[in-house]
């Protein structure tokens, strides 16, 4: 396969962690192909992540449609590709249509894991590693790029914000009259599934005893418009300096004010992800899915996962009353999160 690739798209997965998880392909490509036009294609939903990102020279970015304009829809997605005369396709998705509208879209060098009965859509095939299931999703995207000459690199996810977002952000809890004397700790009760949510009561716990522990402690809570009803049940007549900001934010919103915190706490999500990338402090609790695979890139060893003989399962609700979430105490989590702020002083 020829490697003077002039104009390259890369499609990147539907979900947030994902696409963070697959921010290190971009930094390599630009790294390795300077001269190229780097094309990122990716929902709408998740495009506002890759703002800024230097490594990108344009974002296409599409919202699927289901019903009577689908095919109106696939189609301008098709005329799109074909405008850009990209004579390389990366797809990091795993999807039988990605691939096809890279086919559809004349899309030359069309490189992609072989799956879902795919490879006849593409002129380069990359079979899963042998590890897949065991290796984190980082180095699995970082595979396919071997294929054309770029070497597995030491690059991790980066997420890139503006100074006006980080003053932003600052500016937005300052209407809750938080200063930046305070130190913000932020808590991620939501999740994907089910069985990657730790207990509801438990953050409530958790966030009660911190804002007693110190007074300059500051708890926001986030979570999509759609886990609303979870965080507003969790928040419930806990004390003023815990904030609830669920559906009050947009992604980059989200970002800049993840970036304040001093500290995070999450589930196994998009959110924890973020957190990672920006380099803030985290601490991630794991249940059904396996922080090897799928835990923060760059804080690798800041996971609580305990022994339970069927963990991880990657099943979507649990069957046996969450034992894997319930193992984890509370005592634990404030314990670590304390001990992680004196360390912040």
């Amino acid at each position: 396969m020829k490697t003077d690739f002039r104009s390259i798209i890369v499609r990147v997965p539907n979900w947030i962690g994902d696409v963070v998880m697959a921010t290190p392909v971009l930094e390599d490509l630009r790294t390795s192909f300077p001269q190229a036009e780097l094309t990122v294609m990716c929902l709408s939903s998740v495009a506002p992540l890759l703002e800024h990102d230097p490594a990108i020279d344009k974002l296409f970015h599409f919202s699927p449609i289901k019903g009577f304009f689908r095919r109106i829809s696939a189609r301008n997605v098709v005329e799109e590709l074909r405008r850009g005369h990209y004579d390389l396709g990366l797809l990091l998705t795993t999807s039988f249509s990605s691939a096809w509208y890279f086919w559809q879209g004349h899309v030359h060098n069309r490189v992609g894991f072989k799956h879902e009965g795919r490879g006849i859509l593409l002129n380069r095939k990359v079979p899963f590693p042998s590890n897949r299931e065991r290796q984190h999703r980082v180095l699995t995207y970082k595979t396919l790029l071997q294929l054309l000459g770029v070497p597995i690199s030491t690059t991790h996810p980066r997420l890139i914000l503006t100074k006006e977002e980080i003053q932003n952000a600052w500016r937005f809890v300052g209407r809750f009259n938080v200063t930046q004397e305070q130190k913000i700790i932020g808590i991620n009760p939501s999740a994907s599934t089910t069985s990657k949510r730790y207990l509801s009561n438990r953050f409530r716990e958790i966030a009660q005893r911190l804002v007693e522990t110190d007074s300059s402690f500051v708890v926001l809570f986030f979570g999509a418009a759609s886990h609303k009803d979870l965080v507003n049940e969790i928040c419930k007549e806990l004390p003023s300096r815990v904030l609830n900001l669920a559906g009050q934010t947009n992604l980059r919103e989200l970002m800049s004010l993840i970036k304040i915190c001093s500290l995070f706490l999450s589930n196994d999500s998009g959110p924890m992800h973020i957190a990672d990338s920006l380099g803030i402090p985290l601490l991630a609790l794991f249940g059904a899915t396996d922080p090897a695979v799928t835990g923060p890139y760059r804080q690798n060893r800041e996971v609580i996962q305990k022994e339970t003989g069927c963990a991880p399962c990657w099943k979507e609700e649990c069957v046996i009353d969450s034992l894997c979430m319930k193992r984890i105490s509370t005592d634990e989590v404030v314990e670590i999160l304390l001990k992680k702020m004196a360390k912040l002083v």
